[in-house]
């Protein structure tokens, strides 16, 4: 799905699941995907750090701003990576989800 589809695809959960007007979504929009483009980064910092902690906490951050953008599919990959790293399994091993998560938003987040 190219970049404007699933803006698009947000844009109508946003109006179905919080009944914001258009305008509003429009100027709400890029923030959401400021922050979601954030958490990314903060996800590859954390695990570049091997850091268990911070990659279970962000992913789980993640997971919520995804779910609030009705990207379905790329919060499970995110809910995967929370319950794995709390399970204690290599974070190493995990990467390769991180890089289809990572892949999934291209479009969306620089």
């Amino acid at each position: 799905m190219v970049g404007e589809q699933k803006k698009e695809m947000i844009r109508a959960h946003i109006r179905r699941q919080f009944g914001l007007a258009d305008e509003q979504i429009e100027e709400l929009l890029p923030s959401f995907l400021d922050t979601l483009a954030t958490y990314m980064e903060e996800l590859e910092t954390a695990f570049a750090a091997a850091d268990r902690e911070a990659v279970g906490r962000v992913s789980h951050t993640t997971k919520g701003a995804l779910l609030n953008l009705g990207l379905h599919d790329q919060a499970a990959l995110a809910k995967d990576i929370e319950l794995r790293t709390r399970a204690g399994e290599n974070l190493m091993e995990l990467k390769s989800i991180f890089k289809s998560l990572k892949t999934g938003l291209e479009q969306l987040v620089d």
